[in-house]
């Protein structure tokens, strides 16, 4: 730390601690070219972003006895582009919840959207008015655990729907973890969000409201949504949209106009530029080589999502297919085997279809599992839960002469 007077949204020795190794990291993977290890100590620049953000000044007000504001805005979008702010998110929700004697990752999340007032000066293409609440801004969509810890976060338009705002979420929240099982929603979300939820494997469950209910009352579980929404201040700077992809906005701001629509026909420098770069043809060299490639890569862009789109379909044919023959195994394997020799009667197999399961798996192993085997071969999940409900079910087999146990724990079909 320096010897200037602390300022109350400074990071604390116990926060910085938590923090460190990961900016540390981040530092050893990025070197300067030239061997230089930067000026300001990275406490300084996580202060200044928080000081920013408390504050809500611009980067240029802020206080001299911090870093300058262009050395804080470069730490602040790099890490926000290349994923670091979501790594310190991520490990601070990981290590509280583990605090509270829970799993590092959710098994539940809540989704929930909030319309707000955009600030002045935001570009009209990002924001909208929602007609249910008149509010014109943005819409904050938010997907948090059930200690309200955020998950996920997406921006839309205030005129966007809520199935849009859902869809976004689902597809956050499956790519950071594959342990979430079921999602709460309100009944602003439909249906297209529920079956968007099973290409994750994620129930989604629309949580109505109770007709008697006149005022607001507080929905089990879904009530910490709304708290987390109350006290939201940290990630309303680190939020990322789908469709309004932050990494382009300070050059388009440079610029003066918006990249993501492409560069207009004829292109109006901002007023800082426009006499250097009337004065210096290589900037306008630089400038014009940036146009060139942002339509090359456009253009690869679009093959790649064209290639994409081909797959993905070529995909769901196989899965089609997958899932037929697999059937068809699963049909031939249930026909009784005739015996020419002896009709010997077979013990019932009781009813519920696992049973069916599990003697097919058994079948096509054609070993002793174990039930942890059996849970993988029927692609359940590794849960206690799981494991215990199959080993009873392989219990009732061996009590009714289906199954035998050569050691305890391990099931095999009786030999002939």
């Amino acid at each position: 730390m320096s010897d200037r007077k602390p300022y109350s949204s400074d990071v604390s020795d116990e926060q910085w601690t938590v923090v460190e190794p990961v900016i540390t990291a981040w530092k050893a993977g990025h070197p300067s070219v030239s061997g230089h290890q930067g000026r300001y100590a990275m406490r300084e620049i996580v202060n200044a972003i928080l000081y920013q953000n408390r504050s809500g000044c611009q980067w240029d007000l802020l206080p001299h006895d911090l870093p300058p504001a262009g050395a804080v805005k470069y730490y602040f979008y790099t890490w926000r582009d290349d994923g670091t702010d979501q790594t310190i998110q991520d490990l601070l929700r990981w290590q509280l919840r583990e605090k509270r004697r829970r799993l590092a990752d959710p098994s539940l999340v809540i989704l929930d959207t909030q319309s707000i007032h955009a600030a002045v000066g935001v570009p009209a293409t990002t924001t909208g008015k929602d007609a249910a609440k008149r509010v014109p801004g943005r819409k904050r969509c938010l997907a948090v655990d059930v200690l309200g810890l955020v998950v996920a976060v997406a921006v839309l338009p205030a005129s966007a729907h809520d199935n849009a705002a859902g869809i976004a979420l689902l597809d956050d929240v499956a790519a950071q973890s594959d342990t979430v099982r079921k999602a709460l929603v309100d009944q602003g979300f439909k249906k297209s969000v529920v079956e968007h939820g099973k290409r994750y494997g994620i129930d989604v469950e629309i949580v109505e409201r109770n007709p008697a209910d006149k005022s607001f009352v507080p929905q089990v579980k879904r009530w910490v949504v709304e708290q987390t929404n109350g006290i939201l201040m940290f990630y309303r700077r680190l939020v990322r949209d789908y469709e309004h992809r932050p990494r382009h906005l300070p050059l388009a701001r440079l610029l003066g106009d918006d990249l993501r629509h492409g560069p207009p026909a004829h292109r109006r420098y901002h007023p800082c530029l426009e006499d250097a770069v009337s004065d210096n043809p290589q900037i306008s060299a630089v400038l014009a080589y940036v146009e060139a490639r942002e339509r090359e890569l456009g253009e690869q862009a679009g093959q790649l999502r064209s290639r994409i789109e081909e797959l993905t379909a070529h995909l769901g044919e196989l899965d089609a297919e997958s899932e037929n023959l697999r059937i068809t195994r699963k049909t031939l394997l249930a026909i009784p085997r005739p015996d020419p020799v002896e009709e010997i009667p077979r013990p019932d197999v009781p009813d519920h279809p696992a049973y069916q399961q599990i003697l097919t798996a058994l079948a096509d192993a054609g070993r002793p599992m174990r039930a942890r085997d059996l849970c993988e071969a029927l692609d359940l999940p590794i849960f206690p839960k799981n494991t215990e409900g199959i080993r009873s079910k392989l219990k009732r087999l061996v009590t009714r002469g289906i199954l035998a146990e050569p050691e305890p724990g391990l099931f095999a079909q009786p030999r002939t």
